[in-house]
């Protein structure tokens, strides 16, 4: 498990010592906040991810339909010739 690039033992290391600093019950609060933010967190960053990805999309159909518009204005002049 990677969280933010903090390891396992990283977090249990923390809830530990917030065990002996805050104790138990202070401490399980404090989890629940911090478990709490962090679904929210991902919840937004998952958000932001479908957004870009959505934008990432329609960019790329725009540009797919230019390509073909332009293949086809290319087309139509090498059908035409030089001399026409």
């Amino acid at each position: 498990m990677n969280l933010f690039g903090i390891g396992l033992t990283e977090i249990l290391v923390v809830v530990v010592i917030s065990f002996v600093v805050l104790g138990p019950s202070k401490s399980m609060d404090m989890i629940k906040d911090l478990a709490k933010i962090l679904r929210q967190l991902r919840k937004a960053w998952e958000d932001v991810k479908a957004t870009v990805d959505d934008a990432v999309d329609d960019t790329k159909f725009n540009f797919d339909y230019v390509e073909r518009m332009l293949d086809t204005e290319s087309d139509k002049r090498d059908d035409k010739g030089p001399n026409d």
